[in-house]
């Protein structure tokens, strides 16, 4: 098992900023069977081990503030089950730095009148790792955020950034 999670954490030839998101690394499926059947065995281990595992929600009062500054994304599941939790209990959502990738799937999750931006708020999107993965994302996101998405040419492997003064056309200043 360390092997398997040595392999996930290791960068697999992606430069820069971008070796700390998980789902942009490009990845080849093992040739043998028994390792598909390994990889896809431990990959599902994975999955209920963070689904049942709890989390940072667990910790969030109900109708808190959660403030978003530092979130570079990760795994769409684990965001999807936090950001659930969240809006669940009534949680508003100030963005005062970074939240990219899997991180904007509280849009889908947190009503936008429970949403606000600083002036320092950087939400990015871009593709998933997985085709139906990103078609989830744009599911996911408000109609308006979609036109801003597809108005520059969709989703890709590179960052689509939205920040100050254009945020303020989507969400309430905090």
């Amino acid at each position: 098992m360390l092997g398997a999670l040595q392999l996930l954490s290791s960068n697999n030839g992606v430069r820069g900023s971008d070796t700390h998101l998980p789902f942009s690394r490009s990845w080849s499926a093992p040739k043998s069977k028994l390792a598909r059947r390994t990889v896809a065995g431990f990959a599902l281990a994975l999955t209920v081990a963070v689904s049942i595992a709890p989390g940072p929600a667990a910790a969030v009062p109900a109708n808190s503030t959660v403030d978003v500054s530092n979130d570079p994304g990760g795994f769409m599941g684990q965001h999807d089950t936090r950001w659930r939790s969240r809006a669940a209990k009534g949680v508003n959502v100030r963005i005062s730095g970074l939240c990219a990738s899997a991180c904007t799937i509280l849009l889908h999750h947190i009503p936008r009148d429970k949403i606000c931006v600083t002036s320092g708020a950087r939400i990015g999107f871009h593709t998933a790792s997985q085709f139906s993965g990103t078609d989830q994302l744009l599911d996911y996101y408000p109609a308006d955020i979609r036109a801003f998405i597809f108005d520059r040419g969709g989703l890709s492997p590179t960052m689509m950034w939205m920040t100050a003064p254009e945020v303020y056309r989507y969400f309430k200043k905090c």
